[in-house]
């Protein structure tokens, strides 16, 4: 058995060049950045909160705060970030054998006050409406989004379709300007 693995990455802009003959310009191959976060729903830690269908637990889901620039030699110069958000459910595949299949999973991202630090609670989820989501949860090993944003802080809040679902997933930001994101209590 052969199993080849592909993994793109902002920093691959050389490897492109020679597959493709297109010339990338310098400041064009570093414009992507990219983050990765470990995370997990879980009941027993109280973190398998569901959708928002489930007002009462739903700010329960691991949440991450990012904050996002448009740096100045941006191809475009409309002041907006191009945002892509993955999130991918981790070992679901070995555990189909104990018949446990991939959970229907999804996300949303919600635009953050400046000053907040902290993870966003239950009133201001059940309030805010996403500035970017997934269309629909489905039992897909991952989902991903992409989506134009000001740039600003934002809290990215992947969750399980139904609470006290309990898996670890992988999220991965890229944004085309400067990234900063970090997981929040």
């Amino acid at each position: 058995m052969e199993m080849e693995v592909c993994n793109l990455s902002a920093a691959i802009m050389n490897e492109i060049t020679e597959m493709t003959g297109v010339d990338v310009s310098e400041h064009q191959a570093h414009q992507w950045e990219e983050k990765a976060e470990d995370g997990e729903w879980s009941s027993a830690k109280g973190t398998a909160g569901g959708c928002a269908n489930n007002p009462d637990t739903y700010a329960r889901n691991p949440q991450f705060g990012t904050h996002f620039t448009v740096t100045e030699d941006s191809v475009e110069q409309d002041g907006k970030c191009t945002v892509i958000v993955a999130v991918l459910q981790k070992y679901r595949r070995e555990m189909r054998t104990v018949g446990k299949d991939s959970l229907p999973i999804g996300f949303a991202v919600y635009q953050a006050a400046p000053y907040v630090n902290g993870a966003a609670n239950a009133d201001f989820l059940l309030h805010s409406k996403p500035t970017a989501r997934t269309r629909v949860f489905i039992n897909m090993r991952e989902v991903t989004c992409r989506f134009r944003v000001e740039a600003g802080n934002y809290i990215i809040l992947p969750c399980t379709f139904d609470p006290d679902c309990d898996g670890e997933f992988l999220l991965r930001i890229y944004v085309n300007g400067k990234l900063q994101a970090t997981r929040l209590q």
